[in-house]
This record gives structure tokens, C-alpha cells and sequence, in this order.
């Protein structure tokens, strides 16, 4: 190729790529600074401290505030439902919760039969998902969710989603949350944090806990105690999931997560949302979404 022939070359892509990097240059997102902010914004956060909707509560108001320092952030503790229960009362302007109860609200199914949302719309996904993990002493005779027909189990609060999936997987083996009871067992309903503290003192044979890995109540208590995480089968996790449920699904808990575990385990997890009042104008939404 002669010298002319590759300056003309050089210079038409030098002209395309000048061009071509105009129109798919992204601009970065602005603050919108001629909108009016509301005095204040409230947030409905987790049941307890350092679970993850607790902690994208915490992170969003920290943004909020750091970026509008005029407006006046409130943190609402509470579970999933109270997301949807806060938002459509006009309690909450925004809510951290798990997809399924916001799904079920917006199309008015299940336990929001009769009383579908009309307020609740879904911002975002947060960045990490959580996981279910079914906890027990090393020493256990507990080796699969087989084995908790007679045994003092804490499935968690009966409002969490992912109840509805232990049931089905349950059901494999012959067992319920009522006859565990019946068979010699005992069911407690209650926060996690709790269980895994009547775990520790022998009080209960498994706890189920959920949150961002690793969770840090699980993992204080494979500090001081040698523990086990239960893995999910196949056919357990088959039946888990045989109606799908948004957010919900699979998970593998990586080896090397907990104190002792070496390899990895087939458990169950769910995307972590969150939601906005539809009383929010959109221009201050854009600039909360701008701020976190």
C-alpha cells in the first residue's frame, strides 16, 4: 500500500472513530438540582441488625443524606411484608425486601388476595443475593432436611417467603410443620439471631438463618462452636422450585465460606429488592436512584 493510500486510511478511521464516539458516548447520569426535595425520607429496613434488607436500608439513607443533607432520613425496622404494608399506609417512602411479596402484592395473589397494592413499585435489585442456610452442630445426627422429623427446629419468622419453599422439599420426606411437632419434635418461630443462640447452649438441633454471605451471627457462632450447613438434593431443590417464585432459586454456598466447610453446598437464595411509594414524584426517585 502506497504512503497516500495509508494516510487516507488512517484518517477515515481517525474521522469514524471521532463520529461513531459521539453517538455511543454515554453521558454520566446527573443530580438533578432544580428538584425539590421532600423534608423527609423513610425507609423500612430488616427484622434484625446486619441482615440485608437492614443493611440496604442503612447504605441508602447513609447515601440519601450524605448527597442531600437537607432531608431528614428515618429507619423503619421490620420484616418483608412490612414493605408492602408500610409503602401502601403512606408510613414508608421506601422499603428493602425480598421480590416475592412484591410481586404477589402487584398482582394481588396468594396472601395479598383481595388486597392488591396500588402504591408499591419495584426500584432495583440489590448488587448481592442471600441464602437460606439450615444450621447445625458438627455433631449432629442432622445430615439432610430428611432428619428433622423429631428434632427443635427453628424454621424462622412464618412470614418469611422462603417457607413456602421448605414446605414442598419437606413434603418429600413425609413431613410438615405441624406433624415435626407431633413426631417428638419442636418447632420455634422467632428471629435467627436468637435461635442460633439457643443452638449454641443445646437448646435447639437446627436453625435456619438467611442473609448476605457469610452471615455474621453464623459466622461468630463457627467461631466458638464447630457447625455444619445442611445441603439441599436435587430432588429437594426440584421441589422447592417446581412453582417458580420471583427472586428465588438455587444458590451454591461457596467453599471455604464458614469456619470448617471445604467444599461447596447446594442451598436455596433470593435476590434482595427494593421498592418506592408511587407518592414519590419521579424526579425525586431519579435523584434518590442518582444518590445510591
Amino acid at each position: 500500500m502506497r504512503k497516500k493510500e495509508i494516510l487516507i486510511t488512517l484518517s477515515t478511521i481517525a474521522f469514524l472513530s471521532l463520529v461513531l464516539g459521539h453517538f455511543c458516548y454515554a453521558k454520566e447520569p446527573q443530580k438533578l438540582s432544580d428538584v425539590k426535595m421532600p423534608e423527609f425520607i423513610r425507609m423500612k429496613g430488616g427484622t434484625d441488625p446486619g441482615t440485608p434488607n437492614d443493611l440496604i436500608a442503612r447504605v441508602v439513607l447513609r447515601n440519601i443524606q450524605e448527597v442531600f443533607p437537607k432531608v431528614t432520613t428515618r429507619y423503619i425496622p421490620g420484616g418483608a411484608e412490612d414493605a408492602v404494608v408500610r409503602i401502601e399506609k403512606g408510613e414508608a417512602d421506601l422499603a428493602a425486601s425480598d421480590p416475592t411479596h412484591l410481586y404477589d402484592s402487584w398482582f394481588g395473589i396468594k396472601k395479598y388476595e383481595g388486597r392488591q397494592a396500588k402504591k408499591v413499585r419495584f426500584l432495583a435489585n440489590a448488587a448481592t443475593t442471600s441464602q437460606v442456610l439450615c444450621v447445625v452442630k458438627d455433631d449432629s445426627k442432622i445430615y439432610g432436611l430428611k432428619d428433622l422429623g423429631n428434632k427443635r427446629v427453628c424454621f424462622g419468622l412464618p412470614t418469611f417467603s422462603y417457607i413456602t419453599h421448605l414446605k414442598p422439599a419437606l413434603a418429600l420426606h413425609g413431613l410438615t410443620y405441624e406433624n415435626i411437632s407431633v413426631k417428638g419434635g419442636l418447632l420455634y418461630w422467632g428471629k435467627f439471631t436468637d435461635a442460633l443462640e439457643m443452638l449454641a447452649a443445646g437448646q435447639l438441633d437446627a436453625v435456619f438463618a438467611y442473609g448476605g454471605q457469610p452471615v455474621s451471627a453464623v459466622q461468630t457462632l463457627s467461631m466458638t462452636r464447630k457447625i455444619r450447613i445442611i445441603p439441599w438434593t436435587k430432588e429437594e431443590l426440584d421441589a422447592a422450585f417446581q412453582t417458580p417464585t420471583p427472586g428465588y432459586g438455587p444458590r451454591t454456598l461457596l467453599a471455604g465460606t464458614y469456619k470448617g466447610q471445604d467444599k461447596d453446598i447446594q442451598v436455596i437464595g433470593y435476590w434482595n429488592a427494593i421498592s418506592v411509594s408511587s407518592d414519590l414524584p419521579d424526579d425525586v426517585v431519579y435523584n434518590i436512584c442518582w444518590a445510591i
